[in-house]
């Protein structure tokens, strides 16, 4: 048996997608910012606020689409994964 659908009955969602992509986009340029600023800091102050450059260095690295924010935040809790 073939069912048949209606697919009027189904909103094409391009501009939530576009928007989607907006965010993304936005929120990966915004993360490389501060990446760049926080690379840009002197040794002693990486230290203190808890980060090395190997660790800067494996979120440089990291896949893209991966938050880096969150692993940045991970490895001054001591726990870099």
């Amino acid at each position: 048996m073939t069912m048949i659908t209606d697919t009027a009955a189904r909103p094409f969602r391009a501009a939530g997608t576009f928007s989607a992509a907006i965010a993304y986009i936005a929120t990966m340029r915004a993360s490389r910012c501060t990446l760049r600023d926080i690379n840009a800091m002197e040794d002693h102050i990486l230290r203190d606020i808890g980060l090395t450059r190997a660790d800067l260095m494996r979120v440089k690295v990291a896949e893209l689409g991966s938050d880096r924010m969150a692993m940045l935040s991970r490895a001054r809790a001591g726990g870099m994964a």
